[in-house]
């Protein structure tokens, strides 16, 4: 598969994985999901859920605190500045060079 194929697959997804509405109790319920699905598996999570500019919930694992928060916050900054998934810079980055400046 191509770069252009898979980045047009990712821009499908991002166009038709939106939800209809969202609220603050939604982002509770969905974050508290995530936590409890992969709190026994040991890895190091950081659970970072933004409404708008807004962070409505976060979780992250006893002793990752700090740098998950800072990775979860450069993520999300990423996405809102391209308007793409973090998933489709890093595809474009290392398969064509783009977002050099912000991905790098």
């Amino acid at each position: 598969m191509t770069t252009d194929e898979k980045l047009a697959i990712l821009e499908t997804q991002e166009k038709e994985l939106v939800f209809d509405s969202f609220t603050n109790h939604d982002a509770l319920e969905i974050g508290k999901e995530i936590a409890d699905r992969l709190i026994d598996s040991e890895r190091p999570i950081a659970i970072v859920i933004r409404l708008g500019e807004f962070t409505v919930f976060t979780y992250t694992m006893k002793g990752k605190e700090e740098s998950h928060f800072g990775w979860a916050n450069r993520k999300a900054n990423l996405v809102e500045k391209i308007g793409h998934s973090s998933m489709y810079a890093r595809i474009a980055y290392q398969e064509k060079n783009e977002y050099a400046d912000l991905v790098a």
